[in-house]
Formats: C-alpha cells, structure tokens, sequence
C-alpha cells in the first residue's frame, strides 16, 4: 500500500497525531475536566495542602514531645521556639512545593492544553506570593504570636538589599514564589528530556 493510499485511508500524518493525542487525554478524568482540574481546585486544593502542612507539623510536634519528654509541658523553651521557627518556613514553602509538583505532573501526564496548567500555575503563584507566615517573638511567656494568613499585598519589609521592589515586598515573598518556579521548571526539563530520549531510541 502506498503512502497516499494510507493518507486516504488514515488521514495525514498530522491529523492522525492530532486525533491519537485528542483520544489519548480523554481516556483519563483529568483530560476530560481540565476546567474542574486546573481552574477551580487549585486554590481550594491550595488552602487544604497550607492547613495540612500546618497541623502535621503540629501534631508531630506534640507526639515527638510525648515520646521524648512525656509531653509538650516538658519541653524546654528553645526547643519549642526553634520548633516554632521551624513551622513557621515549612509553612512558607512545603505546601507550593508540592502543588507544584501536583499540578506539572498531572499537566505532564495528561496532556492538557499549556493554557490549563498557565492558569492552575498563576493560582498557585499568587497565593505562595501573598502567603504572610512570621513569628513576633517574646522573652515574655505568653506575649509571643504566630502570624499566618494572606496579604494582597504583603506588608513591606525592608529587606530587599537595597532593591526598590524587594524592599516594597520583601525578598522572603519573592523566594515563596521561585521556588515552586524551579521545582516546577525542573519537572518539565526532566519530562521533556526523557520524552527525547525515549524518541530517540
């Protein structure tokens, strides 16, 4: 059979791939719902994952005490300070870490349009920009607090070397944004670099 007898027959190479690769990201619920997926869950999916992370890190403070110290009131206080601090930069980058993961892996396994996962992306960005995780430490028992929540614009710092722009956000907002940046950045490189060595093999 000649080539144009299969073009015919097939459909030309390029609307053949078209409709494999259409067929192929319908075959899964997330090809199916790219709305549902990457427009309307990433900042429900995004809150749940800051929360959890939260009170992990809480309650495997308080079982590590109760293993160690037979309770948390036995702890002593620069332990539970630099716990503290601790759950404080956990919270400011674990939870967009791993929806960046999340979110390029299943943009990576299932094929849906680059515009999809762009939107997921820019939701997940804002929220880690806008994310406010800060502890007011006090010599006084009692008198310190744990700050957490969402700023639309993140109070200034002052600690942006010198640069107009950090010194407005603070450098800390601009590291919550890069690096879910490179950990989704990397995901990529890494698929597409395994995706060429597997077409030429």
């Amino acid at each position: 059979m000649t080539d144009e007898m299969l073009n015919k027959r097939l459909g030309e190479p390029i609307e053949l791939a078209t409709r494999a690769a259409e067929q192929s990201r319908r075959a899964t619920w997330v090809g199916r719902h790219p709305v549902t997926v990457f427009a309307l869950l990433p900042v429900p999916i995004s809150l749940a994952v800051m929360i959890g992370v939260e009170v992990i890190v809480g309650v495997s403070f308080e079982v590590i005490a109760v293993l160690v110290a037979g309770g948390s009131e036995h702890v002593s206080r620069s332990t539970v300070v630099t716990f503290a601090y601790a759950m404080m930069w956990a919270v400011r980058y674990v939870p967009f870490v791993v929806l960046a993961a999340l979110f390029t892996r299943l943009y990576t396994r299932h094929h849906v349009n680059t515009w999809w996962f762009a939107a997921a992306a820019v939701q997940i960005l804002a929220l880690a920009g806008s994310l406010i995780s800060q502890i007011n430490y006090s010599e006084t028992p009692g008198q310190s607090q744990q700050i957490l929540g969402l700023a639309l614009i993140p109070l200034p710092t002052g600690d942006g070397w010198g640069l107009p722009f950090l010194s407005m956000v603070g450098w800390i907002q601009l590291t919550q944004i890069l690096v879910p940046v490179a950990v989704g950045g990397f995901m990529l490189w890494a698929t597409r670099r395994r995706d060429a060595v597997w077409a030429a093999c």
